[in-house]
């Protein structure tokens, strides 16, 4: 019979040996790292009953995914993707070393640095743990980022002019994750319909209906994204939607509620934030319940997603305190050349204002809304 997988510090021993030995200057040595802090349970179920047993094969994943023995200078770096400043760099890469997963492979890689201190490898991971640790814990969804690997390292400028900005700092180990490459982000996608003939109507509730797929798997592992933006949602190949950027994210009890005190960030973008996150107060026996905010936050990216600018940006409307009356229905999709504007299903209309109520009770839940436009989206 076969037996179970060896533990993690094996498997790092046994990279290690197939590497010959830790790379000068890489900031690993050849010592075994510190444990990965273990993640949080997500309820999945148990493996012969024990709880325990499931949060070690997920703790393994999670160091499996970990590359201790690679460095950037195992990766060619083909250009820029995407500079977001603090909120990190992304880059085209490929891996040119034998022996590393998936050789030849092109990712965006993103560098995630601490721009203001420097850091070791532990503090890194303590800093952007949630970049990783979520992801790895998620099997494959479609609508979802896949992260392939991850590993930290330093930003060195002389393996490319890409990392000066980043490497500046020399002594600051960086976050690398290695993942899927997709061809645009949907703001840029969006960006050129809108200059064209707009968004076609069946594809924009082809979109909502892969938001909420996506929304619905992060919410049956109580995960809530807390950034979506179109910034944040990708296309991919086949046009689909894909979530990104999980470094906002949070993993919650089944009631879908965290603790609100002073110094906690209710979310990391205000402009998709439902009313009861925004009104929130910090405080002892303060709660934030995000059980309806991604319902709001995908309703208010259907009018994005259909070319529209978010309704509460225009200055109009209180995103505090409104009724759903004062928000604009959505009917059309948007060009900035009127003749190409074109209706929208009515189902679509009746989904995403009930979506976007100010009440939370008054919302339906992710499943209801989904099984609700996939029969349109078809």
């Amino acid at each position: 019979m076969a037996t179970r997988a060896n533990s993690a510090e094996e498997k790092f021993l046994e990279l290690k040996n197939a590497a010959g030995q830790g790379r000068k200057g890489s900031g690993y040595s050849n010592e075994p790292p510190k444990p990965v802090p273990k993640p949080r349970a997500i309820s999945t179920g148990s493996i012969d009953g024990s709880q325990a047993q499931v949060q070690q094969l997920k703790t393994e994943l999670l160091e499996m995914r970990m590359l201790y023995t690679t460095t950037i200078e195992d990766y060619d770096i083909l250009g820029p993707i995407f500079d977001g400043g603090e909120e990190g760099l992304v880059l085209r890469a490929q891996c040119k070393k034998k022996g590393l997963p998936f050789p030849d492979r092109v990712y965006a890689m993103k560098v995630l640095t601490n721009y203001f201190k420097s850091q070791t490898a532990t503090e890194a991971r303590v800093q952007f743990q949630n970049e990783y640790e979520i992801l790895c814990n998620l099997p494959p969804h479609p609508n979802i980022i896949h992260m392939y690997a991850f590993f930290f390292d330093r930003a060195n400028p002389d393996v490319s002019p890409e990392f000066k900005r980043v490497g500046r700092n020399v002594r600051t180990m960086s976050l690398f994750l290695l993942m899927a490459e997709h061809p645009m982000s949907m703001k840029e996608q969006l960006d050129i319909l809108t200059g064209g003939q707009g968004p076609k109507p069946g594809k924009v509730v082809q979109w909502v209906k892969e938001l909420l797929s996506g929304l619905c798997f992060l919410h049956s592992h109580q995960i809530v994204h807390r950034d979506l933006k179109l910034d944040n949602l990708l296309v991919d190949d086949n046009g689909r939607v894909v979530i990104s950027d999980f470094g906002k994210a949070i993993i919650l009890e089944d009631n879908m509620k965290v603790s609100y005190n002073h110094g906690f960030s209710a979310g990391g973008n205000t402009a998709h934030l439902a009313p009861e996150i925004l009104n929130a107060k910090p405080g002892p026996k303060k709660y934030l319940n995000y059980s309806k905010q991604p319902v709001w936050a995908a309703g208010v990216l259907a009018y994005e997603l259909a070319g529209h600018k978010n309704p509460f940006q225009s200055g109009t409307i209180d995103q505090r305190s409104y009724g759903v009356q004062d928000v604009p229905p959505l009917k059309y999709t948007y060009s900035t050349h009127s003749k190409f504007c074109q209706s929208l299903d009515s189902q679509l209309g009746s989904i995403v204002r009930a979506m976007i109520q100010a009440e939370p009770s008054d919302r339906p839940t992710l499943q209801d809304c989904l099984r609700r436009v996939s029969p349109i989206a078809s």
